[in-house]
């Protein structure tokens, strides 16, 4: 897999890091997608995202949607039916990761993060977590694309 390399002032440390991300062992409330989502956006951007108690099997019990219920109160906006060609970088992806417990369930239950050129990271149940083309199954599965209101546009160069 190739390395994502975003070199710009408006990083934290100046370029994009995310290596240290990978490869961790899954535990819900720990490491799981929300974990890699609230370290990577305040290790890059300084934005520090609430740490919501997120309990075993969340999605199976009647009327808890999370990421649903949360993404505007925490300042994403849904982008409209976007192309993979309008993601940017630190753009959130909601996906709806079917539980064969309970097949008659859809709900938004996984995220993942935008890196660029049509890489992700994200880190699923059982799993460790990685860097995957956004494509195939989990593509097919997103039901939301959020951006958060402070994340600038990388695609925009502003220095090099």
């Amino acid at each position: 897999m190739q390395d994502i390399i975003i070199e710009d002032d408006r990083l934290k440390s100046g370029k994009l890091r995310y290596k240290h991300l990978i490869g961790k062992q899954f535990s819900m409330g720990k490491n799981d997608c929300y974990s890699i989502l609230r370290q990577l956006y305040i290790d890059n951007l300084d934005i520090e995202l609430p740490n919501y108690a997120r309990p075993n099997d969340w999605w199976l019990e009647e009327g808890l949607n999370y990421y649903v219920d949360r993404y505007k109160k925490e300042g994403f906006i849904l982008l409209e039916e976007p192309n993979i060609e309008d993601l940017r970088p630190f753009d959130v992806i909601l996906i709806a990761i079917p539980d064969p417990r309970r097949p008659d369930v859809v709900i938004t239950n996984h995220c993942a993060i935008y890196l660029d050129d049509g890489l992700i990271i994200h880190h699923r149940m059982g799993t460790l977590s990685s860097v995957v083309p956004y494509r195939g199954v989990l593509r097919n599965l997103t039901t939301h694309i959020v951006r958060h209101k402070d994340v600038p546009d990388f695609t925009k160069k502003t220095n090099n």
